[in-house]
């Protein structure tokens, strides 16, 4: 994970101060052993070594800190363990403190005791440094977690949103594909025209799958499988029958087969005998376009009885 450069310069400056701190109580360690030496009893001498040797630990390990990479897990792991030697040897001098030897002569015992004051307060501000230190990056990397868990979350429900809209998309796609081409009883694909028929014409032609009357000689109707039919006109309405239900037209579609588009054929079929509306249907097919097989709107007078 990258990091903000003022997130890693705030750490370098805090992880110096706490390093300049240690170095200052290293240098009060060393003057406090070499001046009293001779004056204290062998068990202060051992605590004063150990807490110089956890100062100089601390004066090592931080530079390599600030140096290399910094990885929340590694900081935490180090801190704790100069946590737990600080807070031991901090807490062991403060209870040595009251009891803690110093020279007869009433100069050297003041030096001593001043020396061994700034001694422990220094011990505990550094120790305080660390706290604060592992505080702060335990809240800073909480965040930098919660705000990537959250961009996170919004990125997947992004990602769910545009699956979606992808699938709501296809799914209209094929709902609006499947009223012009649905698959025939024997398995191949067909358009389907969808009508009401309240009636059947005696115009009928089996041929064409249909029967047309009515209208005015300008409106056309374009059959699936035959092409464009011309409308003579009559009174009553324009009327594609076949059944109450779905019509299979039996037209392939022109992606489900892989052969060659079909070249026109030219035929005329004959002028009917009028019915008892006295219509008559001059029909003239053409080829259907490759691209789309749809049926044309009707612009008529009189509405097309459909569903």
């Amino acid at each position: 994970m990258d990091y903000s450069p003022a997130f890693l310069k705030i750490r370098a400056i805090g992880l110096g101060l706490i390093l300049f701190l240690s170095l200052l109580a290293v240098i009060l360690f060393c003057i406090q052993i070499f001046v009293q030496w001779d004056t204290t009893v062998s068990s202060e001498r051992y605590m004063i070594i150990l807490m110089l040797l956890t100062h100089t630990v601390t004066a090592i390990m931080l530079p390599i800190l600030i140096l290399v990479s910094f990885r929340p897990w590694l900081d935490a792991i180090r801190f704790l363990f100069l946590l737990v030697i600080h807070i031991s040897t901090d807490t062991t001098f403060t209870y040595w403190f009251p009891r803690y030897a110093c020279p007869a002569n009433a100069t050297q015992r003041k030096q001593c005791r001043l020396f061994n004051i700034y001694i422990l307060v220094l011990s505990w501000i550094v120790t305080a440094h660390l706290i604060i230190y592992v505080i702060g990056l335990s809240v800073f990397v909480y965040r930098t977690r919660a705000s990537a868990d959250n961009l996170s979350g919004a990125e997947m429900i992004d990602e769910e949103a545009r699956r979606d809209s992808t699938t709501h998309s296809m799914s209209e796609s094929r709902l609006q594909s499947s009223t012009t081409t649905k698959g025939p009883p024997g398995g191949t694909p067909a358009l389907v025209l969808k009508y009401d028929v309240s009636q059947r014409s005696p115009d009928f032609n089996p041929e064409h799958g249909g029967d047309i009357r009515g209208g005015v000689p300008t409106q056309v109707f374009e059959h699936p499988c035959y092409g464009l039919e011309s409308v003579f006109p009559h009174s009553g309405p324009i009327v594609v029958f076949a059944a109450i239900k779905d019509i299979w037209t039996g037209c392939p579609s022109p992606l489900a087969s892989s052969r060659p588009p079909r070249m026109p054929r030219p035929s005329t079929y004959g002028a009917k005998a009028p019915g008892p509306s006295g219509v008559r249907s001059s029909v003239s097919p053409t080829a259907i376009s490759q691209g789309a097989s749809r049926i044309s709107s009707v612009h008529r007078s009189r509405p097309v009885i459909a569903v």
